[in-house]
């Protein structure tokens, strides 16, 4: 049987099908590669950006409650004239100091005129320095409210932390399967471009057997067939990298908050990250990872701390309430290096009193918050469960698509071998295009269902990893 030029070329495409199918030129794309990828999502992504600004916010929460520390300037002044008479001119000032639970002030009072309420009277009409303090004695004393809204405050800054995490984590997934997605289109498109290229050649070829009479006119109808077969398949995989691109690019963004747009030229890496088997001491490492540091086993953690504030408060205020007022008068025009402030003297003290005789609100407040412990303790164990069983299964899931894969690739080269036989059959005048084709075609679906699997292996990979909880961009 005589061999033509087309079909000469015809024979090195099915001998060499892979050399076309798993390479391109470098020189024409830009590899963007899964590590980069991640990189300028994390930095650039306005989920990320929105993940970083709930740590900010915490710390502005926490320079509130600090602000109750803070000393604070007060001043009051009231004058009334009426009939040309000054009724009353009284001016008050202080300067007040939080100091533990208690608060230290001091200040300066003047007051003046004919109807001025006898209480405020002050004999020496340049004015009276004041200093005291204000002590409660039970609740107050015992638990600070001050300083255990700073301690929340804390806790929320904690709780802020682990929420960035878990929310840069899930956009880092649902990435990562974007990304392994855009990989198969990308590598399927490769190979049924490279089968519409080999069908055109086999149809030049037939055509020209057919006219010089060493096959039937009907053959040129089947290599026809096959090759507007791999021209829709080709079309179809063209639409299915274009929408891959298109979901690439929503993770795109430049550092001034625009969106960018993924180029043609870019491509996604060919080399796998995930080709390995994830032994049984790496998996309890991520157990015990997820165990100490998953993000909602921390929020969950660090809110039964704020739950146990909550309740040393709600018992403190089981107490009565008693506040002890003292404050220490003098005359301004006798103030001088020889004055001595005598706390026996010239003084005003108080003390309130404050009980409710039922607690009915109290006890609720005090039993609502153990209740909310009892729940959140509850929630802990399942959600601890919960994650452990994701990770066995995500594990399971990658020990069973590595062996798949390896499994997968013997068939490939099977199919391989079978094609190129029947190839060999064709050559010898003992087979037909219809029976390379169906090689060909199993040929194709194979490689296509490994590309798939090694997509799958990435994909499960990632959830591996985010099923523990660590960062994902680390």
């Amino acid at each position: 049987m005589g061999l033509n030029l087309q079909l000469i070329l015809f024979i090195s495409l099915v001998m060499n099908p892979l050399k076309a199918q798993t390479s391109y030129d470098s020189t024409l794309n830009q590899v963007l590669t899964f590590k980069e990828f991640y990189q300028q999502i994390v930095r650039n992504h306005p989920v990320a950006r929105q993940a970083q600004l709930f740590l900010e916010e915490a710390d502005q929460e926490i320079r509130i409650q600090k602000g109750n520390f803070d000393p604070k300037l007060a001043l009051n002044y009231d004058r009334k004239e009426f009939d040309e008479k000054v009724y009353f001119n009284t001016f008050d000032s202080k300067v007040k100091v939080p100091v533990w639970a208690a608060e230290i002030y001091a200040g300066f009072k003047q007051n003046h005129g004919v109807f001025l309420n006898p209480e405020n009277y002050i004999s020496d009409p340049a004015g009276q320095g004041q200093i005291g303090i204000s002590i409660p004695i039970t609740q107050s004393i015992i638990v600070n409210t001050r300083r255990a809204a700073l301690e929340q405050a804390r806790y929320l800054r904690d709780i802020s932390e682990n929420e960035r995490i878990k929310l840069t984590n899930k956009l880092l997934l649902s990435a990562a399967k974007d990304y392994w997605e855009w990989y198969f289109q990308f590598r399927s498109y490769q190979l049924l471009d490279s089968a519409y290229r080999f069908a055109s050649q086999q149809l030049a070829g037939v055509k020209t057997r057919v006219a010089l009479g060493e096959l039937a006119a009907i053959d040129s109808v089947q290599a026809l067939v096959t090759f507007q077969n791999r021209g829709i398949e080709l079309q179809q995989a063209s639409i299915n990298l274009k929408n891959a691109r298109i979901r690439i690019s929503y993770y795109l963004w430049n550092e001034n908050q625009e969106p960018l747009e993924l180029r043609e030229e870019i491509v996604p890496q060919i080399e796998l990250n995930s080709l390995r088997l994830i032994s049984d001491n790496r998996l309890e490492e991520l157990k015990s990872f997820a165990q100490n540091n998953h993000p909602e086993l921390q929020k969950l953690r660090l809110k039964l701390a704020q739950l146990q504030i909550d309740e040393k408060v709600s018992r403190s205020q089981l107490l009565p309430q008693i506040e002890l007022d003292y404050t220490l008068y003098s005359n301004t025009a006798k103030i001088n290096e020889n004055t001595n402030f005598s706390p026996a003297e010239n003084y005003q003290i108080g003390v309130n009193f404050n009980f409710p005789l039922f607690l009915r609100k109290e006890r609720g407040k005090l039993q609502k918050v153990q209740i909310k412990q009892d729940q959140t303790n509850l929630d802990l164990q399942a959600q601890e469960r919960d994650i452990l069983n994701q990770i066995d299964v995500a594990f399971n899931e990658l020990q069973n698509i590595r062996d798949l894969i390896d499994r997968q690739s013997q068939i490939v080269q099977n199919y391989r071998r079978l094609r190129d036989g029947e190839l060999r059959k064709f050559i010898n005048g003992e087979s037909d295009l219809f029976l390379i084709n169906s090689r060909e075609n199993s040929l194709i679906d194979g490689q296509i269902k490994l590309e798939s699997l090694k997509s799958k292996l990435e994909k499960t990979y990632q959830e591996l990893i985010w099923s523990s909880g660590k960062p994902m961009w680390e």
